[in-house]
């Protein structure tokens, strides 16, 4: 983990703040004050900052989504399952969503197995009333976040923001 973090998170941050200080000394205005405004943007910026963003800006806030849900299991597998662990609104978007939490794991990890090669597998806040969180996948450094994007899957086109992920 220690390699992923010092290596691969690293470079994809070092890499995107290259980028948009390129990008602005060359009088190309990058209108976000923060990664995820930037990553909001993906799609409607010039080409090659554009490709940056996606990917390097894509790993670099991808990336400090996962790390930051990390902890120790404390001798659980999952602190998923613990229902002492959840949140009563978040216990009830998965029950509305899912009906059980051993239920939204099963759909997530099917749907994180689903991807080919490199990817991430997401569940998300829709703000849909009657089935409040979705399950959703992105290949390599994309993530819900870049609804502009071609092809993006239903979800994600319609506003999916995430709350969790998994580094397939």
């Amino acid at each position: 983990m220690q390699f992923h973090y010092n290596r691969h998170y690293e470079g994809y941050v070092v890499n995107t703040n290259n980028a948009v200080a390129n990008a602005t000394a060359n009088g190309i205005s990058v209108q976000a004050s923060n990664l995820t405004s930037l990553i909001r943007s993906v799609g409607r910026l010039p080409a090659p900052l554009n490709n940056t963003v996606r990917n390097q800006g894509g790993g670099a806030w991808n990336h400090a989504l996962f790390f930051k849900q990390l902890a120790p299991s404390e001798g659980h597998a999952t602190g998923l399952g613990e229902e002492g662990a959840i949140s009563q609104p978040l216990k009830d978007a998965i029950s509305l969503s899912f009906g059980t939490v051993d239920d939204m794991v099963t759909e997530l990890t099917a749907a994180a197995r689903q991807v080919f090669g490199s990817g991430w597998a997401w569940p998300c806040y829709t703000g849909n009333t009657t089935a409040p969180l979705a399950i959703t996948t992105t290949p390599n450094q994309d993530n819900p976040l870049m609804g502009q994007l071609p092809g993006a899957p239903p979800v994600t086109a319609a506003g999916c923001t995430p709350i969790l992920v998994i580094d397939v």
